[in-house]
């Protein structure tokens, strides 16, 4: 058997990565500012009450797996959020859910899959 046998969520590593980011309830609420609007990271600051540097960190983490891109506008780097990267996100978990038991809904108390 290789790995990806062995681990199923191998291969899943920038899956893993959205889901990491959003699970942060900060970075969270900077997807939800940023899908409303493209605005620069001190905006994002005041909007939060957080320090300049506290959104800076959590904008690098969620430029890191891809959710968030930053252009540079004058002075001020402004963020918009990639819906591509959230519609891929949104396509792989639903096909984990398609793939999983047939009647999730029905509660039998075990898996069928399982002998």
């Amino acid at each position: 058997m290789n790995a990806k046998e062995d681990n199923p969520a191998a291969g899943a590593g920038p899956i893993i990565d959205i889901l990491k980011a959003l699970g942060d309830e900060t970075r969270f609420s900077i997807l939800e500012i940023l899908i409303r609007h493209n605005i620069c990271a001190k905006s994002i600051a005041c909007r939060l009450n957080l320090s300049e540097s506290a959104v800076s960190q959590h904008l690098k983490v969620l430029r890191e797996c891809g959710l968030v891109s930053g252009e540079k506008q004058g002075y001020w780097v402004h963020y918009t959020v990639n819906y591509s990267v959230i519609s891929r996100l949104i396509h792989n978990l639903n096909l984990l859910v398609q793939t999983g038991c047939p009647d999730p809904g029905k509660d039998s108390g075990a898996c069928p899959y399982v002998e």
